[in-house]
């Protein structure tokens, strides 16, 4: 989870670790992953371990997650890259690499983070939200052999907002699947902000085919 032992305001991110038996009890682990040090005394900077998911394979725990690095106002400068680590003893994370750079080339700006994770088929993929020509868009990359490379648009909303975070997709039965998805500073016609939305549909051609949607959960207040 995202934590700021600094301070009780939102600040630099870390990742703070917890775990249990029971998903009622649980014990604090060292804390995961820490702001870059390129950050280290740079008051007008912010970044950190943004958002994230977390992969299970034979030989341990995989986790992908976006390094952001900003001025305060976001803008030009806005670096976000696409991180890989490893934890082998469910403690210590480590082998941290950089698995993609920079976001794709074209009309995308600087938002472009928080890589979910997921399988389609027999292949790996990650599900990352950013921006197209000012449009809302879930960007899907593939991996081959340990190379992520992006295989194009997996979905956009042209809803007015500035851009899709934290994006989780779910597969069910009879090949009907679900996007769930924050978006940023978004509201709709009763004021609600920070909205939660999920779209409901199917896959065709290695794309999201939109059929339902709607407002799951808001955050006014955060």
């Amino acid at each position: 989870y995202q934590m700021n032992p600094a301070s009780l305001n939102w600040g630099n991110v870390y990742w703070g670790h917890a775990c249990s038996k029971d998903l009622i009890h649980w014990t604090h682990l060292p804390i995961a992953l820490y702001p870059q040090r390129e950050l280290y005394g740079l008051k007008n900077y912010k970044g950190g371990a943004y958002s994230g998911s977390a992969w299970t394979e034979k030989q341990g725990i995989f986790l992908y997650f976006t390094r952001h690095f900003s001025p305060w106002k976001k803008g030009i400068e806005t670096k976000e890259t696409q991180v890989q680590a490893f934890c082998e003893d469910g403690v210590n994370v480590k082998n941290e690499k950089v698995i993609i750079e920079d976001k794709p080339g074209g009309s995308r700006d600087y938002n472009f983070r928080d890589p979910s994770v997921v399988m389609i088929g027999q292949k790996k993929y990650l599900l990352i939200g950013t921006t197209v020509g000012g449009i809302c868009t879930v960007e899907k990359y593939g991996e081959d052999q340990g190379i992520w490379s992006d295989q194009g648009v997996f979905f956009q909303d042209d809803i007015e907002c500035e851009t899709i975070e934290c994006v989780n997709f779910i597969q069910g039965e009879n090949g009907q699947c679900a996007l769930l998805c924050s978006l940023q500073n978004a509201a709709d016609r009763e004021g609600r902000k920070r909205l939660m939305k999920y779209y409901t549909g199917t896959l065709k051609n290695g794309r999201f085919l939109l059929q339902k949607h709607g407002i799951y959960d808001f955050g006014t207040e955060c």
